[in-house]
């Protein structure tokens, strides 16, 4: 979990809006100019983009949530009420419940944490799968060994 809200948030460990934009239409526009440029060649539906609402479904957080569908079903998990205003995901609270209870149940893509990490198991590699299939897994695996150590040598 540590590894990758570390990776998610640009090493700020803080919540933060898709791009580091300091508003959603910053993060638009920076995206808007990325799509247009042929840099986002793995979405296939420009997400970001402001509904008939005026909402904007742009990834925010500690893993950074993004599209309509995953604030729905995140409001459902978290009790909290995520689409009428989806800028509560950038609150550390909010951001943290929605990091734990989706990973835990295995909200984001179908596998949770207890499917790599459960007692002696530890697949620093595949845990990636967890948020975003096997993308920057090693680099995400290192991550997670390193808070893991932390963690360890300071309580055992």
């Amino acid at each position: 979990m540590l590894g990758t809200a570390f990776h998610e948030t640009a090493r700020t460990m803080q919540p933060v809006r898709e791009t580091l934009a300091p508003t959603d239409d910053k993060a638009i526009a920076i995206l808007e100019n990325a799509w247009r440029r042929g840099r986002l060649s793995w979405v296939s539906n420009p997400y970001w983009r402001r509904d008939p609402g005026g909402q904007t479904w742009l990834g925010r957080g500690l893993v950074q949530l993004t599209h309509r569908r995953n604030y729905e079903k995140l409001s459902r998990v978290t009790g909290m009420d995520l689409v009428t205003d989806p800028s509560v995901t950038m609150r550390m609270d909010v951001a943290l419940r929605i990091m734990f209870l989706g990973m835990e149940q295995g909200i984001f893509t179908g596998h949770r944490l207890e499917q790599f990490f459960l007692g002696p198991k530890e697949d620093w590699l595949n845990g990636r799968r967890i948020i975003n299939g096997i993308e920057r897994a090693p680099q995400l695996a290192d991550y997670g060994r390193a808070f893991y150590s932390c963690i360890s040598y300071t309580t055992g």
